[in-house]
């Protein structure tokens, strides 16, 4: 549902218009996106049939309308959650973290803060680690000059959930095969021993007669 505006003047006018012309080239850029990302898509996965969109950004009732136009234009079906189940990010990052932390999986916590530029800065550097996917179309990773210090970068924490998982699986496989290969050898035993203790027992029923 969407609330009228009620202007007082002039002046709120032009704010409004000025809000307007911004969610405009805002959400053009969006489609934009959007569409390229589509085709990129249906280039892996030609079977494409669904648009989902989620976050804060589907609450917004132009944004759902737009969207809507493109997926239709898409031949696909658009699904958005209700504006209520459309919230800021911030609890599927902590849900995201509660996952790993099921995991047995943590990241060390931040050193000391300080004053200094380099060692104990006072600064908390945020960045987004958990991409949606791991797997990327080349045109989504265009070659670029960055001033960043390779130990700034940090890893995707998709990739090292990923490491993880895939080293636990292969312990776990080792695991499993040595332990195939110890019944393997107890049954081998036993199959060994048995004819010895049949003939051990044959041969004290015979003395005991």
């Amino acid at each position: 549902m969407c609330l009228p505006i009620v202007l007082h003047s002039g002046r709120d006018q032009e704010r409004a218009d000025i809000a307007a012309s911004f969610q405009a080239v805002a959400v053009k850029h969006l489609l934009q996106r959007v569409r390229r990302g589509t085709g990129w898509a249906r280039e892996v996965a030609p079977e494409l049939t669904h648009l989902v969109v989620a976050g804060g950004v589907a609450c917004n009732a132009y944004v759902r309308s737009q969207l809507g136009s493109l997926a239709e234009s898409e031949s696909l079906e658009l699904v958005l959650p209700p504006p209520r189940w459309c919230t800021d990010n911030g609890v599927m990052v902590a849900w995201a973290g509660l996952e790993r932390w099921g995991l047995g999986l943590s990241e060390p916590p931040c050193g000391p803060l300080g004053d200094g530029e380099e060692e104990g800065t006072e600064w908390v550097q945020l960045r987004p680690r958990w991409p949606l996917t791991g797997d990327k179309h080349a045109n989504s990773m265009r070659q670029v000059l960055s001033m960043k210090r390779p130990d700034k970068l940090h890893t995707s924490l998709t990739d090292l959930t990923r490491a993880e998982l895939e080293l636990r699986a292969g312990q776990q496989q080792v695991q499993d095969q040595q332990l195939q290969q110890q019944m393997q050898q107890q049954a081998a035993e036993q199959a060994i021993q048995q004819p010895v203790t049949q003939q051990l027992e044959t041969l004290q029923s015979s003395s005991l007669g």
